[in-house]
């Protein structure tokens, strides 16, 4: 049964909160971009803010407003606090929830960017076996590498007889 978060009806429909992650669980997706935008609309008034832009996925399809907590992770996450380097990044994220403080006082649920480290695809192995087939069954490459870091060899060898 397909579930719906009341803040997916109440929320500010301009970008993306903790509401678009399935059930509440993470996800990983693809940060393209981080950039300052100046009179942004919020919650009906004007806002200077830095947003963060993602690929297509199947989650969502608007920007993220982000906090010091969020830029601070992008910079431990890009190994830069310059916001000029932080374009066309094409950076495996997970989006997940954590509690936080909250506007007005007591919790809430607050929307995270957290540094994915996937594991290493291994020539000749089981699970390299299967993305091979996966490759040849239509799935992208970059699909793959959204699960899996694969060095330069292993791609030779997903993309070639």
């Amino acid at each position: 049964m397909t579930t719906t978060h009341w803040k997916k009806k109440l929320a500010d429909v301009n970008w993306i909160g903790t509401h678009i992650l399935p059930d509440g669980k993470d996800i990983i997706v693809t940060l393209l971009s981080v950039q300052w935008m100046e009179k942004l609309k919020v919650m009906g008034q004007n806002k200077d803010s830095f947003i963060a832009s993602f690929a297509t996925n199947t989650h969502f399809d608007k920007p993220m407003l982000l906090n010091k907590t969020n830029l601070k992770r992008i910079t431990k996450i890009t190994g830069t606090p310059n916001i000029e380097n932080w374009t066309n990044l094409n950076i495996p994220v997970i989006l997940c929830q954590e509690m936080d403080k909250a506007i007005g006082g007591g919790q809430d649920w607050a929307l995270r960017i957290k540094q994915y480290n996937p594991p290493v695809l291994l020539l000749g192995s089981e699970n390299f076996n299967k993305c091979k087939a996966a490759i040849k069954g239509g799935h992208k490459l970059s699909e793959i590498k959204l699960k899996y870091l694969v060095t330069p060899e292993v791609e030779k060898g997903l993309i070639h007889e």
